[in-house]
């Protein structure tokens, strides 16, 4: 707890949009822009890491290949969630590629979908650098425990920000795989 008050865990979210915002998140899915999923559609994904961008995964690897040692901090709790398990997701019975207004208007809301299961940042980067496709580059043998306290930041970061699925998991039939799997996958 900061003297402010209690640290408020960011959610990604996936929205079902209403039917008449449906054009312009069609559009979307036929470009493949606006951070919306192909196989998932109308549903935003911004908070998805992958190896082609700037994120955790990415700063992992490149400090293991400056650093002789690295330090991650494990009181920080999330669920980590890699851009390829989304993409290779198949919806289970229930889904429609093409929704009716019906269809969405039933099922509209706030929903959280991440990668199955939770993960400490150290966790999660030393499975990055177990995973590493060139650990010969790497300067440092493993990731060490540190606190968050052991960097200040003027941004509040949440010490437990791991999503519940649930309500998506019930009302869709759809669970992304472990985050184990998910960061394996985006080696593949």
């Amino acid at each position: 707890m900061s003297s402010t008050g209690p640290r408020v865990a960011p959610t990604a979210k996936a929205i079902i949009p209403p039917p008449e915002r449906l054009r312009a998140h069609k559009a979307c899915r036929r470009t493949g822009r606006g951070g919306f999923s192909k196989s998932l559609p109308g549903f935003p994904h911004k908070l998805v890491y992958s190896l082609r961008r700037d994120n955790f995964v990415t700063k992992v690897l490149g400090w293991a290949r400056q650093n002789k040692e690295l330090f991650i901090v494990d009181d920080q709790i999330g669920s980590p969630t890699g851009r390829e398990c989304w993409r290779n997701q198949r919806p289970t019975s229930g889904w429609r590629r093409r929704p009716s207004k019906d269809w969405i208007a039933e099922r509209r809301g706030v929903y959280h979908l991440a990668g199955d299961g939770t993960a400490t940042r150290l966790e999660w980067a030393t499975e990055t650098l177990r995973l590493d496709p060139h650990p010969e580059e790497q300067l440092c043998s493993h990731a060490r425990a540190a606190q968050t306290s052991d960097f200040p930041s003027h941004a509040v970061r949440p010490l437990y920000s791991a999503l519940d699925c649930s309500r998506f998991i019930s009302v869709f039939g759809l669970r992304l795989p472990p985050w184990r799997t998910a960061l394996q996958m985006e080696w593949i």
